[in-house]
């Protein structure tokens, strides 16, 4: 008994594509990635990545210490229950990041409240146990105002050596809300100082020469961290708009 063969019939084509066909779907999915990534390229691009992935670091450490404090954020927990409430008036940044710590490592902090209680321009350094962030996550690959970017251990935070600003207003409960971002902002063309800021629906924002600035207007922007754990490269329209679009009479941003 013999077997039959299968055959295609003679007007039946086997489909594929072809090589050509390969590369053009290549060249296009290549160009969509491009127009979805960050304007310029090579290092500077590598950095802004870098730094939001920081910054989502950042947003890690702001949401596990919410969970033992009732789901609220170090600026609205009081001083008396490990917050920093209290200390919002003195427009340190540094001091919120201070409070995400837990693993277990100790390092120096310049402590702002032994200078409001002496009235003295005196450095007093308290050691503190970290309890949680990876310090280096405070530092932008792209800041030259820090010498800490080449050291491999860091052991002191400082104003100096951070290099995004806090949201004061943000909550968890409005996933719209600004909670960090890239110091290096602006309003109404003119650079920030350190310092607490205070912003209104109708302040203008932009990005100033410092970490991921470009000479191109149309190209310069900067990393947003937002309460909802989504970090976003924006160009100032784009700002603008996220800005407005938090729903808040006012907003305050410590800048270090």
């Amino acid at each position: 008994m013999e077997l039959a063969m299968k055959t295609l019939p003679g007007n039946r084509k086997v489909s594929g594509l072809t090589l050509i066909e390969v590369l053009v779907v290549m060249a296009v999915i290549a160009i969509l990635a491009a127009l979805m990534l960050p304007v310029g390229g090579g290092p500077r691009k590598a950095r802004i990545i870098h730094c939001s992935f920081n910054l989502k670091n950042i947003d890690g450490s702001f949401v596990s210490w919410s969970q033992t404090h009732a789901g609220k954020l170090p600026m609205q927990v009081s001083t008396n229950k490990g917050g920093t409430l209290e200390l919002i008036q003195s427009g340190s940044a540094c001091v919120h990041f201070l409070v995400l710590t837990n693993s277990g490592l100790t390092f120096e902090h310049h402590d702002i409240v032994a200078y409001s209680k002496d009235g003295k321009d005196l450095q007093r350094v308290n050691s503190y146990t970290n309890h949680g962030i990876e310090l280096r996550s405070l530092i932008c690959p792209s800041d030259e105002r820090s010498d800490w970017r080449f050291k491999s251990f860091i052991s002191e935070i400082a104003e100096t050596n951070v290099s995004y600003f806090v949201g004061i207003d943000a909550t968890l409960e409005n996933p719209k809300s600004i909670l960090a971002g890239d110091r290096n902002i602006q309003v109404g063309n003119l650079p920030t100082k350190q310092g607490l800021l205070t912003l209104t629906r109708s302040s203008s924002l932009g990005w100033v020469n410092g970490l991921h600035f470009t000479n191109s207007i149309s190209g310069s922007g900067g990393n947003i961290l937002f309460a909802d754990d989504h970090v976003e490269y924006l160009k100032p329209k784009t700002l603008n708009a996220d800005f407005q679009n938090q729903g808040l009479a006012t907003n305050r941003f410590a800048i270090p």
